[in-house]
């Protein structure tokens, strides 16, 4: 939903920003509870869930990090040579998160097939 929002308005505005630490809050509450991972007794579905976990976080980080950084850069030569480096790794990573996502489906198809459930349709779930 952050890519999303990007298109709309500012790409970097306040809206988009929130989903992204949003999302953070989410990936923080997956840390918490990734031992239940154990009770997922398909080893390589269990290895698949972690690693996109881990995948999605460590961008995420690395995109919350360079606006962070970006909005503390001073406003002289330096700043401004320090945002355009962090305005680079923060749409990169960015962008890795969109392709990461893209392998969403298929382990979500895996995840239902595993708990006998049908996680078809969670896309329209998620915003109704």
């Amino acid at each position: 939903m952050a890519e999303e929002s990007r298109a709309i308005g500012d790409p970097w505005g306040p809206i988009t920003v929130r989903m992204l630490y949003g999302a953070r809050r989410e990936a923080t509450a997956y840390e918490r509870n990734r031992e239940r991972l154990a009770d997922l007794r398909d080893a390589g579905l269990r290895i698949k869930s972690h690693t996109l976990m881990v995948t999605l976080t460590m961008s995420l980080e690395g995109v919350i990090e360079a606006i962070e950084r970006i909005d503390r850069a001073p406003d002289n030569a330096a700043g401004r040579a320090a945002y355009k480096a962090l305005a680079i790794s923060r749409n990169s990573s960015m962008d890795f998160i969109a392709q990461t996502i893209a392998g969403l489906d298929p382990l979500l198809v895996q995840l239902g097939t595993a708990a006998r459930t049908s996680f078809a349709g969670h896309a329209a779930l998620v915003r109704a």
